[in-house]
């Protein structure tokens, strides 16, 4: 289990859980007793009915106080009149809680303020059915409380729940009834910010400025307790136990393929997510992909189960995805089926249906693997602290179950673990257990009898040259603090066609005891990933142990990992972190939209892992969607399998429609040579005196301007001399605060040639760094406001049109050496339409004349899709280019496309056109689509920051860098990495084919 839910001893103000609390709302006291009587006024459930004192209708009972609600919710996180009585506040009722022990009512106040920070709704807490209704406007009195839930372990200082500002201890008059309410707040895809929390250090966001700008949290706190609305609402977390369900309000937003929103990077939390919990306390029973057609209606409210909420009053009728569970392909006879599954405390005590559930799931949906490890089977007596430890009950119902589903009869192997030693239920002394069918896979037993395995390491032996275990079935060093009250590995040898097989079957410490994602504390604290970091290690260690002996050894390493694809954990596990990479990690190798295992609270995020080494063959693997995204589920876990060995076809590295994925590196990533920070490379280009792939950076502060030398290989490109510092004539160094330099050429006579975005300038450059000259650019190509002059203006001295950041970035000169070709990365502003085109830009050609003096040509048209940039061009030949368009959005990140050009050599001179989005199509240059890099593989790449495919990075140098078979073109693309610690600096290599 991802984590399990933490229990809640109390709440603020040292507030009791009140006993036979059976619901997710904790229950709290301090309402006002229901029949207590004040002054002549009956108080019936926190409700003034009947006269008032004195019997005057106009007495103070029905006149508003002073204070609004917005008073009471004012412009920060914490109200700033917690703790204080307030007297007659008037709003409308417009929601009632009346099951759980959260029980209340909301009421907004329709004459709202001018202010965006303040709220105008509030919740009222009786803690028992409220007497008022929908539509009544009241007058209530009460304590304002900053509600905040503690955990378990925590206190008031230090639990990370947000706290909810309500009225407690509340008694309400009700002026009349039937009123209509206020309008919601209709939320549209773009009403939330990108970001879901903001990155504070740790630091805690109640003590920071409400911005409802900055994040969803911001954005969630300023309208607490108010109506809102969402029309259409897709689910992306399937409804609970406790009728808790996830929609998105960002239809687009990280989507999976099944419909779901992806987890893709720490602490990147989809900000489209919000929880909705109907106030009447149905359930809904959806699953993921459903959508609550029309409108979803509800105050604003917030859980330690889920963060924000609707408590919608409103469900739209549901219109069913129909999602149907996935099934594995079936393995050749020559290949070996392993699969894992957690199965979620299973206990001899779980029903029939469970038991015949994960049955038809392992035969049906799993295809019959040879070999299942299987997490969280509970001993013989479950939950019982009785002392049992032995499972073989357990393991006996699920055999049959497998059996009766018309599976294989599978042997089992397991260690016992000591009592109460291994963490999970108390009591249920969860463990690993291997499942194999002994017809297609033997289990080699070794190791002495008598001795206690459950505390006795295996080692890694070996027989003539092959490696072998001392125990099998083994742990790995359960004596180590790496694996204290958590489960130790399972190690077994297995024999398969006469080959070995090493699987080490793993359910690392839970994310139990972490703070909340939903929290104050931004980012959170993730106190268990230092325990999954340690076992990692454990187990890399033995993984070496055992390729040490034979590189070519075939180990699987399954299980519940209880960590992401990007975790430092998995980093130490493959042993990327080490740059000793001994397992792949097969999720990682799936397209970015498919990489997940599991439905946490609406985000589809990866727990459970295969990883392999090389000697298993060319693995084809599947994660098996049966779980998670279902309201009814067996399990909390998807399971997932991989086959291996046989001859199958290699998993696809395409990149549609036209393109390959070779490979990538980032080797020089973060990368400091002789003190120098190697990053912010924008260009590519062969230097052939030098013999090396060469690189710019575009800017870095008062740091001098440099070219770097990257060696021969792209593969595994490398600094392999000093960097070539950019020179001023006079001999000063450029630096990031007078050049911007973004693209790299080679002239045929070995100067530099480089366009800066600053003026913008096409500089060149000796091969000292010295300028020693610079092409011509017209006028209107100027950042507006500014005016070009001297020998870099070509034509009359105009006012500039273009946008800063956004001029020369594309640049490349053609193989012949014939033709240069810059491009605008924007559009000037002359060039936009009169309803806001945006998307024609310029592209400047050069030809060569003699003595190595360049001609500008003609200018020529092209049109970018809709807020498409262009952050480089490669000239193929003198007459067709390949153009990248990027962009990129805070919650999925970069996208890249890669167009193939054809007749420039022909096209139109545009340079008198003054619009060019009025120029007909006839006067901007064709293009074809022929590489979507978000749609294609992700080579198992990881991202720092939200990547709809972690492949992706802000790529803005692009070069030729060969032929290919079967006439395509070497492609590779280097990021820059803006020298931020949540960007990479990355080489992709790629096959393109052009059309004819």
């Amino acid at each position: 289990m991802r984590q399990p839910q933490v229990g809640f001893d109390s709440m603020a103000g040292a507030t009791p859980v009140e006993p036979g609390r059976s619901v997710r709302h904790v229950a709290r006291k301090g309402a006002t007793a229901a029949g207590a009587v004040v002054g002549a006024v009956a108080l019936v459930g926190g409700v003034l009915v009947g006269a008032t004192p004195g019997g005057d209708p106009a007495s103070a009972a029905t006149v508003p106080g002073s204070v609004r609600i917005h008073d009471i919710q004012g412009a920060s996180w914490i109200s700033p009149l917690d703790g204080q009585k307030v007297d007659n506040v008037p709003g409308i009722v417009t929601a009632i809680r009346a099951t759980g022990s959260s029980r209340g009512y909301w009421v907004q106040d329709p004459a709202a303020d001018a202010d965006p920070l303040t709220s105008e709704g509030v919740f009222v807490y009786t803690g028992k059915a409220p007497t008022v209704s929908v539509g009544d406007s009241v007058l209530v009195s009460a304590t304002v409380k900053d509600f905040r839930a503690i955990a378990s372990g925590t206190t008031l200082a230090t639990t990370s729940y947000l706290s909810v500002t309500e009225l407690t201890s509340a008694t309400a008059t009700v002026v009349s009834s039937g009123n209509e309410l206020p309008a919601p707040i209709v939320i549209t895809p773009t009403t939330v910010p990108a970001t879901y929390a903001p990155d504070l250090g740790g630091a805690n966001i109640e003590t920071t400025a409400l911005t409802p700008s900055r994040s969803a949290l911001d954005y969630y706190e300023s309208v607490e307790g108010m109506r809102v609305r969402v029309d259409d609402a897709r689910v992306i977390g399937p409804s609970d136990a406790y009728g808790e369900q996830y929609i998105t309000t960002k239809p687009d937003q990280l989507r999976s393929k099944r419909g779901g929103a992806l987890l893709t990077a720490e602490n990147a939390t989809p900000s489209g997510r919000l929880e909705v919990v109907p106030t009447d306390g149905s359930n809904p029973g959806v699953s993921v992909g459903d959508v609550f057609t029309g409108e979803t209606v509800g105050p604003i409210d917030y859980s330690q189960y889920g963060g924000c909420l609707i408590a919608a009053t409103t469900l739209g009728p549901v219109a069913s995805a129909n999602l149907k569970p996935t099934v594995a392909s079936k393995p050749k006879s020559d290949q070996l089926s392993i699969a894992t599954y957690n199965v979620e405390n299973l206990t001899p005590t779980d029903s029939a249906a469970k038991y015949a559930a994960l049955g038809k799931g392992i035969v049906t949906n799993l295809a019959s693997p040879d070999i299942v490890t299987v997490e969280e089977v509970q001993d013989n007596t479950g939950a019982t602290d009785d002392g049992t430890v032995a499972s073989d009950q357990t393991l006996a119902k699920l055999t049959a179950a497998i059996t009766a589903a018309g599976g294989p009869a599978y042997s089992t192997r397991s260690i016992d673990p000591v009592n109460d030693a291994d963490g999970g239920q108390p009591g249920g002394n969860i463990r690993i257990v291997f499942l194999f069918n002994p017809k297609r896979v033997s289990f080699v037993d070794s190791g002495r009898r008598g001795i206690d395995r459950a505390t006795t390491a295996t080692a890694v032996t070996s027989t003539h040259g092959k490696p072998g275990l001392s125990f099998s079935p083994g742990r790995i060093d359960p004596g180590s603090a790496a694996w204290k009250s958590s489960r130790k590995p399972l190690v077994g040898q297995f024999t398969f066609r006469g080959k070995s097989v090493f699987v080490v079957g793993n359910h690392f410490a839970s994310k139990g005891g972490d703070q909340s994602q939903d929290g104050r504390f931004q980012y959170p604290e993730q106190s268990s990933a230092v325990q999954r970091k340690a076992q990692a290690a454990e187990v890399n260690s033995f993984v070496d142990a055992v390729l040490a002996r034979d590189k070519r050894a075939a180990v699987v390493v399954a299980g519940d990992l209880n960590d992401y694809q990007f975790s430092p954990a998995m980093k130490t596990l493959t042993g990327q972190a080490d740059g000793k990479t001994a397992l792949t990690d097969l999720i990682t190798t799936l397209p970015a939209n498919e990489q997940y295992t599991y439905d946490y609270q609406g985000v589809s995020e990866v727990l459970d892992h295969i990883l392999v080494s090389k000697g298993v063959g060319t693995p084809q693997y599947e994660v098996i969607h049966t779980n998670s995204e279902y309201a009814d589920q067996v399990s909390d876990h998807d399971p997932q399998v991989v086959r291996l060995f046989g001859t199958p076809k290699p998993q696809s590295a395409v990149i549609p429609p036209k393109g390959v994925a070779t490979g990538y590196s980032d080797s020089l990533d973060k990368l400091d040579y002789q003190g120098a920070a190697v990053g912010g490379l924008s260009s590519l280009a062969y230097d052939s005196r030098s013999k090396s792939w060469i690189s710019a950076v575009d800017n870095h502060a008062s740091d001098p301007s440099r070219i770097w030398f990257i060696g021969r290989n792209l593969a595994k490109p490398a600094v392999v001399r000093a960097p070539l510092v950019l020179k001023t004539p006079t001999g000063d160094p450029y630096t990031g605060l007078t050049a911007d330099n973004e693209g790299l050429a080679v002239l045929p006579n070995g100067d530099y040639l480089v366009s800066s975005e600053t003026e913008p300038s096409i500089r060149i450059f000796g091969r000292d760094g010295v300028q020693k000259s610079q092409l011509r650019v017209p006028g209107r190509f100027a950042v507006t406001g500014t005016t070009l002059s001297g020998a870099g203006l070509s034509g009359a001295a105009v006012a500039g049109e273009a946008t800063s950041n956004a001029t020369l970035e594309g640049l490349s000169i053609s193989p012949s050496g014939r033709t240069i070709v810059a491009a605008m990365e924007g559009a000037l502003s002359g060039d936009v339409s009169a309803n806001g085109d945006a998307r024609s830009h310029r592209l400047l050609v050069y030809k060569a004349g003699s003595h190595g003096s360049w001609s500008l040509t003609k200018q020529v048209g092209y049109r970018a899709g809709a807020g498409q940039r262009i952050p480089e061009i490669v000239a193929v030949d003198d007459d067709r280019l390949v153009v990248e368009e990027a962009s990129f959005a805070a919650d999925s990140g970069n996208a890249v496309k890669l167009y193939a050009v054809s007749g420039l050599a022909r096209a139109t001179d545009v340079s008198r056109v003054a619009n060019l989005s009025t120029a007909p199509a006839s006067a901007v240059l064709s293009k074809t689509l022929v590489a979507d890099l978000v749609k294609g593989s992700t080579l198992g790449a990881t991202a720092l920051e939200s990547q709809a495919n972690p492949l992706l990075d802000n790529f803005e140098g692009m070069a030729l860098t060969g032929r290919g078979p079967g006439g395509t073109i070497k492609i590779s693309l280097i990021s820059d990495d803006n020298f931020g610690p949540l960007q990479t600096t990355r080489v992709l290599n790629t096959l393109l084919k052009l059309p004819r």
